[in-house]
């Protein structure tokens, strides 16, 4: 790559840095949506990755920053069950399989925001044993 092209892109370093720093800027670069990415829509909603917005009957939702990496992590798996252990460590960074409630509850603020019936949700679906499925109706 030419340099004046790496020097274009935010991830050019010009001087050796500590493995830790080069870490960081690689987690941090699989956390930022990268232009080109895509839109998908599902019935009455409507995710834009590349925007990081979320529309539900073409109303702006507001998502935390944890919530729409969760469901940006559902949408792009869209159809298959993904574990709670994947969702944990995409999402949060957390290395081991830990007990902690902390998916459940983003799961749950997902669906009251998304869901027409939280209760009986059509989009986040609890997968017994396993994790969530995001469907595609």
């Amino acid at each position: 790559m030419a340099e004046s092209a790496l020097k274009a892109r935010k991830d050019y370093a010009t001087e050796p840095y500590p493995a830790s720093e080069i870490s960081s800027r690689f987690e941090a670069s699989l956390r930022t949506p990268q232009t080109g990415q895509g839109v998908h829509e599902f019935g009455r909603l409507r995710v834009d990755l590349g925007r990081m917005e979320v529309k539900v009957n073409n109303q702006l939702i507001h998502l935390a920053t944890r919530e729409f990496q969760l469901l940006r992590y559902l949408v792009e798996r869209a159809g298959i069950a993904v574990s709670r252990t994947e969702l944990l460590r995409y999402v949060w960074g957390y290395d081991a399989a830990s007990f902690t409630r902390t998916l459940d509850v983003h799961v749950a603020s997902l669906r009251k925001k998304l869901e027409t019936d939280p209760g009986s949700p059509q989009m986040i679906i609890t997968v017994k044993g396993m994790g969530y499925r995001f469907d595609r109706r």
